[in-house]
């Protein structure tokens, strides 16, 4: 991905590195969150910002043979002082923003008139922590330097 950082960014193209249900849904909510909230007229000055958010759903299923074959790759081909670097907060952002909310083990989410949900973070929660960043860091960016959005 990094070889088409340079040029992406200079078209204004965010490359989204995971593709499927285990990472659309995460980086999609972020950036359209990101987009209204920014559309919105500022109060006093300020522009509205993003707060911590945790969202849940039933899922079944398992690792697919293509996710299995990438982090054996991973593991096996990438240095491990890359793979350190790589699991810092907005390691792929060119703007560093809020401190990270560490993941729990287990999550009580209360949903007003149903039963809370019990659950733990998902799979790829930690790899979509960083395609997050990196699209917000890539549209504040943007933001900043005045360029449309």
């Amino acid at each position: 991905m990094h070889r088409y950082d340079y040029n992406a960014t200079k078209n204004k193209v965010i490359v989204v590195p995971s593709c499927g249900f285990d990472s659309v849904p995460s980086d999609t909510c972020a950036f359209l969150a990101n987009k209204t909230l920014k559309s919105l007229p500022p109060v006093n000055g300020e522009y509205h910002t993003i707060g911590e958010c945790t969202t849940a759903w039933d899922l079944k299923g398992g690792l697919s043979g293509g996710t299995a074959a990438t982090a054996a790759m991973g593991i096996a081909e990438i240095p491990p002082v890359t793979m350190q670097i790589a699991r810092l907060p907005y390691s792929l952002s060119p703007v560093v923003g809020p401190e990270r909310q560490w993941l729990k083990v287990f999550y009580h989410l209360d949903i007003p008139g149903e039963k809370p949900l019990l659950g733990g973070p998902f799979l790829m929660a930690m790899s979509n922590n960083h395609l997050v960043e990196r699209s917000f860091g890539l549209l504040e960016a943007q933001h900043h330097s005045g360029a449309s959005q």
